[in-house]
């Protein structure tokens, strides 16, 4: 028996994910100026505000998800950590390999930065919620102290994320070095008589 996994698009899970991150940094940032006069509260004790929900969350999870994948990569790039041609010359030489092994590695770390640049952006995204929070009237200190040091730990797990998906690109391009040395031919040297 197939799982449902097995049936969805590459990366739909993931772009999901990434949205969902989104949407509750957004849901936060929107609450600290907002008063939802309780109708969500009153809204969602009903059974079909499940379907109502969350169908159209998914589908604008992933569409958030692979938007903030696309809007990562082009940060990444104009802070020159990818250039978009080196990509596509890296791919081809690693496709053209006819290396299974090597092209699979290739494009599991890329896969893996990808994920991790756009996840990055979804902590930020919760970290500047957090801090709108912050901004709102407690009944406790504890609570805003709760609330500054989840700030500040989105804040390092996005720095984190940049960081590996940072030395995830290094890594693919030393590979593809790597890779070009092993199969430059060697100099014939001019033999000496």
């Amino acid at each position: 028996m197939e799982s449902l996994g097995s049936k969805l698009p590459d990366n739909t899970i993931e772009y999901i994910g990434i949205g969902s991150l989104h949407f509750l940094g957004a849901f936060m940032i929107i609450d600290k100026f907002t008063v939802w006069y309780g109708w969500v509260e009153v809204m969602s004790r009903a059974p079909i505000w499940t379907v109502v929900v969350a169908v159209p969350a998914i589908f604008f999870s992933y569409i958030i998800g692979f938007i903030s994948i696309i809007i990562s990569d082009f940060i990444f790039s104009l802070l020159g950590f990818r250039k978009k041609d080196s990509d596509i010359t890296e791919f081809l030489k690693i496709a053209l390999s006819n290396n299974y092994a090597i092209f699979q590695n290739y494009q599991e770390t890329n896969k893996s930065r990808r994920i991790l640049s756009g996840v990055s952006l979804g902590f930020l995204t919760i970290s500047l919620g957090i801090f709108f929070q912050l901004s709102r009237p407690s009944p406790a200190d504890n609570i805003n102290l709760a609330f500054q040091v989840m700030g500040f730990g989105f804040i390092l797990l996005t720095i984190i994320c940049i960081s590996l998906a940072i030395s995830l690109t290094k890594r693919n391009k030393l590979l593809v070095n790597k890779f070009d040395e092993v199969l430059k031919p060697e100099k014939q040297k001019p033999n000496k008589k």
